[in-house]
């Protein structure tokens, strides 16, 4: 058995370069909501000297400036769809895919009498002639390894051609000795620093360590990634679809909000969202987490972190319920007078929506499911946000995030598709 993991390089700017070709070599980087810290960027800009990921833009500034990087706001409406098109295209090289995350998927190689170092190289062909999107491919007999294999296609691009298979034992070995432990899938810093002070630098020095000490120290998850390093496949490709356990948004305000209605209005807003979600995976919640936060870095004034826990009286999808709860989290934790940078909402406790235990003193209305329905159904159909509660309000420009450097969507929008005339133009006169 073999496997592939297939990884696009820098997503979220390739994404974005996929619909200016012209920026390609240039330095890029997107940005989180509110347009705040450095969220991704391409290789080109992760190596500019001073360069920091997930900084503060602000203190990138100089660094941004001087070496001319592109910015990007999130626009995760073409993310989600070029990475749908990127799942879609592997589809046609395996009947068993694994997307594991937005820009990267395992896949399952079990092909006789194949080069599979070849095979890779087509598959890796194909996706930049379709969707013109640099990928990086592992290929190694379990996932753990593919994520090695990965690492040093895209390390060694010039020697690998961005594909690279651990197919012998001797490549197995070099691989791990080169492969820092704190860079090893599933090791996490807590770990890694643990084995550092053991004097354990490399994954291959990991997978030398006895069974009963992984065991003790490292639970049957470290002992499965050991046998995985070791190229015993413990993991297999996982078509089922996950229920989430949590379901949240948390948004930096366009401008710092001191009025709580506006607050409300926002949690309101990421609420319906969330609850929307909540439907689609036919899930109930049973709590929600609510928090608001200053902004850090405004020494200048007061600072302010809290969150609450409101427990619900019956677990629910009903968008209605979901904000009242969430109100009365806020009205908890709000404080008057102070300048406000992120609301976040978060809906937990989350189980399938056919296994509702009833409360007797609450009376949910059934009429709101059928109402319900329709209104996601529309909101898909058309636009998130289209059909919407009252709640929701009419002020999304004094809370919104800012997304001044947002591309358009270009693939989800009809009245956003690149206008080859003059969108082509105007790109070119952007990037001079």
């Amino acid at each position: 058995m073999m496997y592939a993991l297939v990884d696009i390089n820098g997503a979220f700017v390739s994404m974005e370069y996929v619909f200016r070709p012209g920026d390609r070599n240039k330095p890029g980087i997107v940005l989180s909501n509110g347009d705040g810290c450095i969220i991704a960027a391409n290789k080109i800009a992760k190596n500019l000297p001073g360069f920091q990921m997930y900084a503060p833009a602000f203190q990138m500034e100089e660094v941004l400036k001087q070496h001319k990087v592109l910015r990007f706001s999130p626009n995760f409406e073409l993310y989600v769809d070029m990475s749908r098109r990127f799942i879609s295209e592997l589809n046609h090289f395996t009947d068993r895919v694994e997307m594991y995350s937005i820009d990267e998927a395992f896949l399952d190689l079990d092909i006789k009498d194949v080069d599979l170092t070849a095979y890779g190289h087509t598959i890796r062909k194909a996706i930049q002639q379709n969707l013109d999107l640099p990928v990086g491919i592992g290929i190694a007999a379990s996932k753990a390894l593919c994520k090695v294999a990965s690492k040093i296609a895209k390390k060694f691009i010039d020697r690998t051609g961005g594909v690279y298979a651990i197919d012998t034992e001797e490549k197995r070995v070099k691989a791990l000795k080169w492969l820092p432990i704190k860079d090893v899938w599933g090791i996490g810093n807590a770990h890694a620093n643990r084995l550092i002070n053991m004097g354990i630098k490399n994954a291959y020095q990991f997978t030398e360590l006895p069974d009963s000490w992984v065991l003790k120290n490292m639970t049957v998850v470290g002992m499965r990634l050991k046998q995985e390093l070791q190229g015993i496949s413990c993991l297999d490709i996982n078509q089922t679809f996950e229920p989430k356990k949590e379901i949240g948004t948390a948004k930096a305000f366009g401008t710092l909000l001191t009025d709580y209605e506006l607050i409300k209005e926002a949690a309101c807003n990421y609420i319906d969202y969330c609850a929307g979600k909540l439907r689609r995976q036919h899930s109930v919640a049973s709590a929600i987490k609510i928090h608001l936060e200053t902004n850090s870095f405004r020494t200048q004034d007061e600072q302010y972190y809290n969150g609450t826990v409101v427990t619900l009286p019956v677990a629910s999808s009903d968008t209605n319920f979901l904000m009242k709860h969430a109100q009365q989290g806020l009205d908890r934790i709000f404080k008057q007078g102070l300048k406000y940078k992120r609301v976040g909402v978060s809906l937990i406790g989350l189980f399938p929506d056919n296994c509702v235990q009833q409360n007797l003193f609450v009376n949910l209305n059934p009429k709101h499911t059928d109402v319900q329905k329709v209104i996601d159904k529309l909101n898909m159909k058309y636009e998130q946000g289209t059909v919407r509660s009252a709640s929701c309000g009419y002020n999304k420009q004094h809370w919104e995030s800012k997304l001044e450097m947002r591309s358009p969507r270009y693939t989800t929008r009809l009245n956003e598709i690149l206008n080859i005339g003059s969108d082509v133009l105007q790109l070119r006169h952007q990037s001079s």
